[in-house]
């Protein structure tokens, strides 16, 4: 499967990796055993996360469909953003569809180990 992934952490802090190897690499461990993250395809489709070896892995078995809560997540997330790194008027945030939302949000991604 695919990226760019979303993960929504506990509190509904987002996350938003290209790719499995970047998920796998970024999220902990001892987190994932603790449920502290859902992961999202651009659809809303959750897939499980699990840790296998001490590695975090992404198993491509959907546990369902959550639009609506990542759209939640993915809106709080590009609200937050700066004036700078706005990929999105903030009028627009309400009433954009998932696919708006989670473009805008991949656009506006910091990739691992950068800082803004």
């Amino acid at each position: 499967m695919d990226g760019p992934f979303f993960v929504v952490e506990r509190g509904n802090d987002l996350l938003v990796l290209a790719d499995k190897r970047e998920v796998e690499a970024a999220l902990e461990a001892i987190d994932v055993r603790n449920a502290e993250y859902r992961i999202f395809t651009s659809d809303g489709t959750e897939l499980q996360l699990a840790v296998e070896s001490e590695k975090v892995v992404v198993h491509e078995a959907e546990l369902g469909r959550s639009p609506e809560h990542l759209a939640r997540a993915v809106r709080k997330h590009l609200r937050a953003l700066s004036p700078k790194h706005e990929t999105m008027k903030r009028g627009e945030i309400e009433s954009a569809s998932l696919g708006e939302l989670t473009q805008a949000a991949f656009r506006a991604r910091i990739p691992p180990g950068r800082m803004w």
